[in-house]
């Protein structure tokens, strides 16, 4: 009972999530991207990421004082994921340390941010260390934002 409240919960969001977000390659080729990535001759990561295209929400746990966000919910595009870290894409602007909750369908996970990179106006590619793993719960939902 309470997987099936917290799918429809992340359901009602993401349909309700503004998605403004400008995927340069379309939408068609960025979720028929997924599976293994091949590694790269200069590869230093220290464990293998996996393609996974999907929809999720992201909220903001700790920010940086500078930079006030919104308790708002923001819709995100995952893009892959590794045994310590996610990557995601967003139409906003992402800063290392600040502390973000991810919810999507089969998990929600908290991140601290470590990079993030503008393709264009409305896309960056931004990532994170994994901080903590969760099943579904109606914890995935609560509002915090502490600058």
């Amino acid at each position: 009972m309470l997987e099936e409240n917290y799918k429809q919960a992340l359901a009602k969001l993401i349909e309700n999530a503004v998605w403004d977000i400008e995927l340069t390659e379309g939408h068609e080729a960025f979720f028929g991207d997924n599976g293994a990535m091949s590694p790269c001759a200069f590869e230093t990561r220290a464990s293998p990421r996996m393609r996974a295209r999907g929809r999720g929400i992201l909220f903001f746990e700790e920010t940086l004082h500078a930079f006030p966000r919104s308790p708002a919910p923001l819709g995100i595009y995952t893009m892959d994921f590794s045994k310590m870290g996610i990557g995601f894409v967003a139409s906003r602007q992402f800063f290392p340390e600040e502390i973000v909750r991810i919810v999507l369908p089969t998990f929600w996970a908290r991140l601290r941010i470590t990079r993030c990179q503008r393709n264009n106006p409305q896309r960056y590619d931004s990532g994170g260390v994994l901080i903590s793993w969760h099943e579904p719960s109606a914890d995935a939902f609560e509002t915090l934002v502490v600058s």
